[in-house]
């Protein structure tokens, strides 16, 4: 009988080894190492200044801000604060108790007014004018001045009070734009306020920037993280140039790249193996303007010829500029008569492209469209640094009449984009702000409306196309629930399959 239980005890604790040992290999979904390519350049992106989606990704994983929007909950959510909201428009941040950057230092108030101070006082951010926003800080000239809209009430808490109830204001705390620094990595004599980061407070901090790549590695202080426990190790985002991405996902060197469809490419992806997550078609891609009647237009029957001949299926028709909801845009009809039915040139449009970005067939397809109507086309392919400066500065250079740019649009913010295509342009002499909001009436609705047409009679920016945004990524790896309308992904999703 001893014996007999012995031997039951054995086979019973081996039963339990066994099952535990099975379990973790079934539960343990946890990638070491994510392999990552999105568009992004070799230094690290100033918030204050985001020009590209891959620039917005980096900062959305390695800073967070006060808020955070839940895609699958459909509304904003506490992040590195809970938030007090009131009928003047004002709003109180409480610091929560475990908010920490990186390395375990305490998120105080002091970095919460620094990193805002910053934005205000360089009034560079190219979503949102928070300076428009926060009364009685217009003026800010240096981070040791004050102002009566931001004021770190304690230690935890930051009051903010704005000039007027702004419904958006939140939206405008969830982003990478808004997201919290270590108040000692500003550089408050230099002109700039350069933040030269040493603590991360997002989910990922930044272990190291080399030549190939940023270096990212869990952050286990942040509320994301914790939220996401399976979420990947360590994150390696290659910086390389967008020609060589099929061969180094063939060299096994890439697991997922995040990036726009690339009309008329040869989609190597397929043919390797690889899955492919897509956002309904939210990738506007559009000719940037110089805004005068100097220079070359566009006329109606080019682009009319060039939706006739697409023949790429996963890029549609951008007979507007706000493709999530009809009731903010114009009108098919309206897009095409705010264009000149012909125009009698002297001498080839010059468009200016970004180089390696996008497929020589889609370039092609568009110099073979304007042919068909006799509107000569010339293609002028810019290095990253001379597309930059072309669509991110005021003036497009003399010696071209358009750049093609590429913007990966969101449906929380309608607005945004408009301004956004602008640019620091002399656009439409319209107060887009009083159109930053989630419930728009009629009457704001016709604000977007007014916008978009002057944008199009001025030629500012003429859409051609919307196009979807893609995660192609190897079928062992599992994307998790990804905004499906939205051109974001969240890696902290990313588990084994």
């Amino acid at each position: 009988m001893v014996k007999y239980f012995f031997i039951l005890s054995i086979i019973v604790a081996l039963s339990i080894v066994t099952q535990g040992f099975w379990r973790g290999i079934l539960v343990n979904k946890q990638i070491d190492i994510l392999n990552v390519y999105m568009p992004i350049r070799k230094t690290f992106p100033d918030p204050a200044n985001i020009i590209n989606t891959g620039q917005w990704y980096l900062l959305d994983h390695t800073s967070s801000s006060l808020a955070h929007f839940d895609h699958i909950a459909g509304k904003f959510k506490d992040c590195l604060a809970t938030i007090e909201s009131y009928s003047s428009g004002s709003h109180s941040f409480t610091l929560l108790e475990n908010a920490r950057f990186h390395d375990g230092t305490k998120i105080t108030s002091e970095d919460v007014v620094a990193s805002i101070k910053r934005l205000l006082i360089l009034k560079t951010s190219t979503h949102f004018p928070l300076w428009d926003y926060i009364e009685g800080c217009e003026n800010l000239k240096s981070m040791t001045d004050d102002c009566s809209g931001l004021k770190a009430v304690s230690d935890r808490r930051v009051d903010l009070r704005l000039k007027s109830p702004v419904e958006t204001f939140i939206l405008q705390m969830a982003s990478p734009e808004t997201g919290i620094w270590y108040h000692g990595d500003i550089d408050s004599k230099s002109k700039k306020l350069e933040l030269k980061p040493t603590k991360f407070s997002g989910p990922y901090f930044i272990e190291s920037i080399t030549e190939k790549s940023f270096e990212l590695r869990r952050n286990e202080f942040n509320p994301i993280s914790q939220a996401f426990p399976n979420s990947p190790k360590k994150i390696s985002i290659k910086v390389i140039s967008a020609d060589k991405v099929v061969a180094e996902m063939k060299a096994d060197n890439i697991d997922i790249v995040v990036r726009s469809h690339n009309p008329y490419d040869t989609n190597e992806y397929k043919e390797m193996g690889f899955s492919v997550f897509s956002s309904s078609p939210a990738t506007l891609l559009y000719l940037h303007g110089a805004g005068t009647q100097s220079r070359n237009l566009l006329s109606r029957q080019f682009i009319e010829t060039l939706w006739r001949f697409n023949t790429d299926p996963l890029i549609v028709d951008a007979d507007n500029f706000l493709p999530f909801d009809p009731s903010l845009s114009i009108s098919r009809r309206e897009f095409l008569n705010a264009l000149p039915e012909k125009v009698n040139l002297k001498k080839p449009i010059r468009i200016g492209v970004p180089w390696t970005y996008l497929s020589q067939a889609f370039y092609q397809f568009i110099k073979s469209s304007a042919e068909k109507v006799g509107m000569p086309v010339e293609i002028i392919e810019l290095d990253l640094s001379e597309w930059t400066a072309a669509t991110d500065t005021s003036t497009i250079p003399k010696d071209i009449d358009f750049v093609l740019g590429i913007y990966a649009a969101s449906e929380r913010y309608p607005a945004v984009q408009l301004r956004y295509i602008t640019g620091t342009r002399r656009g439409p002499k319209i107060d887009l702000k009083l159109a930053e909001q989630p419930e728009l009436t009629d009457d704001k609705k016709k604000l977007l409306h007014q916008y978009q047409i002057e944008l199009l009679t001025s030629q500012f920016a003429v859409p051609l196309f919307f196009s979807r945004h893609q995660i192609t990524y190897r079928d062992s790896l599992d994307v998790g629930d990804q905004p499906p309308s939205d051109a974001e992904v969240e890696l902290w999703r990313l588990t084994k399959r």
